[in-house]
């Protein structure tokens, strides 16, 4: 259960900064310090379907 959730947020999380850095990429944004984050909301969703899939 726990190791499911966990895969499934780096999968995620790999699918998200992968196109989080073609975006920056594409605008020229990789030159400032920017610290890119996922959404909070989005692992909070993660969660909460999982425990209702459970």
């Amino acid at each position: 259960m726990l190791g499911m959730i966990v895969g499934l947020y780096v999968v995620g999380s790999i699918g998200f900064f992968a196109q989080a850095y073609r975006h920056a990429k594409a605008h020229g944004w990789m030159d400032a310090d920017v610290e890119i984050q996922p959404p909070a909301t989005e692992v909070v969703e993660l969660f909460t379907s999982e425990r209702k899939a459970a």
